[in-house]
């Protein structure tokens, strides 16, 4: 399912900590002041004021105000500490530049005629609801906790829709990633593709008072099978299989066993070791070497590893390119 993304982080030339302030209060105004005061009139004046113009279509202060409160609800940045009034100072400046990208954006998607129809819009909605495991009604219900409606919310979701299309158009098809560039990035980051060394072990856990060294002996002299002594032997509760340990990766093996079995070859069986007041022997079973994915299986992985990077480097260079180019005028 797309991601749905509503806020683009960014700075706003002329928002100025008095005015955002300013804006915040209003916005607690407009939830918590009853419409029968008689100062609501003059608030109603001040938050309908233009915060914004871009390219002829307005945002009000109002409209500001409603999805930034969204967000200081959903971020818990209702108090009145310094670090909430800081970060509701950075919320504001993010939404109103999200909120004049979604403007540029959706302009250029009637420029080139880019559409999301009441159909898409639909399913994403029911997907959100899905993926939330929410009726409709607790939904909505949500909704108008944040202070949103569904209305709104299909708004974004179109909008979101355009940017992707608009993405894809204008940027994505720009970046082309080449074989010889995906064979590069294989080679140089290999180690990210290996599937890690392991052993497979058997271990026998001597009981208190048999002598592991006589036991060992009669291993490495072939008088004796390992497995048939971990069965005679081994307190361990895998005896009765051997005491077979299965595969281990050599990475999660501890330090001491690494260096007792470094070197062995499948077959051999390892000093006397000592876990605590226990004495152990190892045997390996099996040794499996490290080996690389094939390319052909890690290709989209690092296809994507490539691409994302540049996606976001040229959709940054487009959308700054939108907002030098088109009549943004700041009015807080």
């Amino acid at each position: 399912m797309r991601k749905i993304k509503f806020f683009l982080a960014g700075s706003a030339a002329g928002f100025t900590p008095g005015g955002l302030l300013r804006s915040f209060f209003l916005a607690l105004l407009l939830f918590c002041v009853p419409e029968s005061l008689p100062a609501q009139a003059a608030q109603r004046t001040e938050i309908n004021r233009v915060a914004a113009v871009v390219n002829g279509e307005l945002i009000t202060l109002y409209d500001l105000q409603r999805q930034a409160m969204q967000e200081f609800m959903r971020q818990s940045l209702l108090g009145s500490d310094n670090y909430s009034e800081m970060r509701r100072r950075e919320v504001m400046r993010e939404v109103l530049n999200s909120m004049i990208l979604d403007i540029l954006l959706r302009q250029e998607a009637e420029r080139y005629k880019v559409l999301a129809d009441e159909k898409e819009v639909e399913n994403e909605l029911r997907q959100i609801m899905q993926s939330n495991r929410l009726s409709q009604e607790e939904f909505e219900r949500r909704l108008a906790a944040e202070g949103s409606s569904l209305d709104e919310l299909k708004g974004r979701i179109r909008d979101s829709i355009l940017r992707q299309r608009i993405m894809t158009l204008m940027v994505a098809r720009k970046v082309q990633i080449s074989q010889s560039e995906i064979e590069q990035y294989y080679h140089e980051h290999i180690e990210e593709f290996s599937v890690q060394d392991s052993v497979e072990l058997s271990v026998i856990v001597f009981p208190a008072g048999m002598d592991p060294h006589a036991v060992r002996e009669r291993i490495v002299s072939g008088e004796l099978d390992f497995a048939l002594a971990a069965r005679q032997y081994s307190k361990a509760p895998n005896a009765s299989i051997g005491g077979s340990m299965g595969s281990i990766p050599w990475k999660d093996l501890n330090q001491i066993w690494r260096q007792a079995l470094a070197g062995l070859e499948p077959g051999r069986v390892s000093p006397v070791l000592w876990n605590g007041a226990d004495a152990i022997l190892l045997h390996i079973d099996a040794l499996e070497a490290a080996s690389a994915q094939p390319l052909e299986e890690v290709a989209p992985r690092i296809e994507a590893a490539i691409r994302d990077p540049r996606l976001r480097e040229r959709f940054d260079e487009y959308t700054g390119q939108l907002r030098s180019q088109a009549m943004v005028d700041i009015r807080i």
